[in-house]
């Protein structure tokens, strides 16, 4: 009966530290898309070729369309 109170304690905790881990790098992966986004719309915004802007424009939807998907 200790063993296995012991083996799900175990397991409990390397789940705590996976879910902690999972967080912290979606943290980093928001902050990185965050950071994108600025670029992308400063870029957009000094840009005068409107082929380019079109790019970057589409660039941005795409951005801002995975995180709508992530938010769902």
């Amino acid at each position: 009966m200790a063993t296995k109170l012991k083996t799900m304690l175990t397991a409990l905790a390397q789940k705590e530290k996976v879910t902690a881990d999972y967080r912290q790098k979606l943290q980093e992966l928001r902050k990185m898309r965050k950071e994108a986004l600025s670029k992308l719309y400063e870029a957009y915004y000094h840009e005068k070729d409107e082929s380019q802007r079109a790019f970057i424009s589409t660039q941005i939807e795409k951005i801002l369309d995975n995180e709508r998907k992530d938010t769902l």
